[in-house]
């Protein structure tokens, strides 16, 4: 992001210039074909699934990014577990749930939820962020969270819960093909908890530890992140 103004040059120095092409919904850009690289600033279905990022691709548009296939596998949940899954990756057990398995076979299909235990949460596999995502403490309320979920994607995801898990996140910039570089990890922590001490980074390109006004703090999970973002052969 930060590099983004420095590569605008006299654009970024001038806040009051407008280069942009503004279009009414519905409408479709005429001026599309004269844009240099296209960010693509959308967020759930259509947005971040690798459906745009494919229209970008057809139309000989670069764009920012993960691409086609990157965007599509991340996008549903089930799919990116099993990439987990395969690559050795330690994760809450998981059950996927078919919208022809939950319509034909939905006493195998509760009986398979019910072996990873309570709670779960009850996940859209395909939505954005938190929609539709239900957390069943009680058997009795499973059907009714599954319902829910089906109501943004026919293909649910149910997850064990992990209590007292930490949720890290990292991103990964691509810069030439095989050339990884993991940024700074980043913990989103709640009011009043305890800031847990920050392991010392060993990953050459990652940059330093940040804290961001006592809410973030990081850990160093770069070398398997790093790992996982490198292609095979």
């Amino acid at each position: 992001g930060w590099t983004v103004p420095a590569a605008l040059g006299a654009r970024a120095a001038d806040p009051t210039r407008r280069d942009l092409d503004v279009h009414a919904p519905g409408d479709v850009p005429g001026t599309l074909a004269g844009v240099d690289v296209v960010f693509p600033v959308l967020h759930g279905p259509f947005g971040e699934d690798g459906t745009i990022q494919g229209l970008f691709e057809m139309a000989g548009l670069p764009y920012v990014g993960s691409g086609v296939l990157a965007s599509a596998a991340a996008m549903d949940k089930g799919t990116m577990k099993a990439l987990f899954a395969h690559a050795g990756l330690e994760q809450a057990p998981y059950a996927v749930i078919t919208d022809r398995r939950w319509r034909t076979d939905r006493a195998a299909v509760l009986a398979e939820v019910g072996a990873l235990g309570l709670p779960v949460f009850v996940k859209p596999a395909r939505a954005g962020s938190s929609q539709g995502i239900t957390k069943v403490s009680d058997a009795a309320h499973l059907v009714a969270a599954v319902e829910a979920a089906r109501t943004h994607d026919p293909r649910v995801v149910v997850e064990a819960s992990a209590e007292a898990a930490r949720a890290i996140e990292c991103g990964v910039l691509l810069h030439a093909p095989g050339d990884p570089h993991p940024r700074a990890c980043a913990e989103t922590v709640a009011p009043g908890a305890p800031a847990l001490a920050i392991p010392t980074c060993t990953c050459a390109r990652a940059p330093p530890p940040i804290r961001s006004a006592g809410r973030c703090t990081t850990r160093s999970t770069r070398g398997r992140l790093r790992g996982c973002a490198r292609p095979s052969g």
